[in-house]
Order: C-alpha cells, then structure tokens, then sequence
C-alpha cells in the first residue's frame, strides 16, 4: 500500500471513527456533558476507577480482534468496527489520564507525557491547515 493510499485509508477510518464515537457518546452519557460520564458512574457501582471500567471495555475488543487474527472469524460487528472501538477507547483512556492529572491546575497545562507528542500533533495539523507542507502525509 502506497503511502499515499495508507492516508487516505487513515483519515477515512478517523472520519467515520469520530463520527461513530460522537454518536455513541450521546446514549452512553445519559446527555451528560462529560464524555467519561458512563465510565465514572459504572466505576461508582463497581467500585472501581473510570480507568479500569475503560480498560475492561477495551479488553473485550481486543479478545475479539485477537480472535480474528487467529482464526480468519470476524465477531458480529466486523473487525472494522471493533478497529475502531479499540481506537476509540485508547483515545477516551488517554483523555481520562489527562482529565485526572490536571484536575485542579488550569486546563491549558498538561498533565502527562503524552500531552506533548499530542500538541506536536497539533501544530503539524496547523500548519496542515495553512498549506504548509505536512510531516505526515504528503
């Protein structure tokens, strides 16, 4: 796969991705405003952290996909959809970590390592924006 082609496929999965997770968000959030909102009230009945309510979820995900790299069998929503749950629950996890370093502080300032590979992000995406060249994706 060409790397050009590779990008394409990317921000294809990242689109539809984005937009399954907004839409998920909805019902999982009881209309909540705060996107951990079902992972934290999961963890007060279980008695558990947010983080590992997270972790449980995408656990399963994984066992599925692993199953399918082993066997060739897809689970009942596809392998895709499951690529994509397990993208989505990294990303949440990684949202939560932020969330509870940076509870207390101002909201701008980070609160773990990956906050700076993620500003890096960021600013090549701007630049993206402005017709400069991309460190990407040509």
């Amino acid at each position: 796969m060409t790397n050009r082609r590779f990008c394409e496929v990317r921000e294809g999965l990242t689109y539809t991705r984005f937009k399954m997770c907004d839409a998920k968000s909805v019902g999982y959030t009881e209309g909540n405003d705060d996107r951990h909102y079902n992972f934290k009230k999961i963890g007060e009945r279980l008695d558990v952290s947010p983080l590992k309510v997270i972790a449980t979820y995408l656990q399963k995900h994984e066992m599925s996909f692993n199953h399918f790299v082993k066997t060739g069998i897809q689970s009942g929503e596809g392998v895709a959809q499951t690529i994509m749950d397990i993208l989505n629950y990294y990303e949440l996890a990684f949202a939560l970590i932020e969330e509870e370093a940076s509870e207390g502080y101002d909201e701008n300032t980070p609160g773990d390592v990956g906050y700076a590979e993620a500003e890096k992000l960021h600013a090549a995406e701007a630049r993206q924006d402005r017709g400069e060249e991309s460190d990407f994706c040509d």
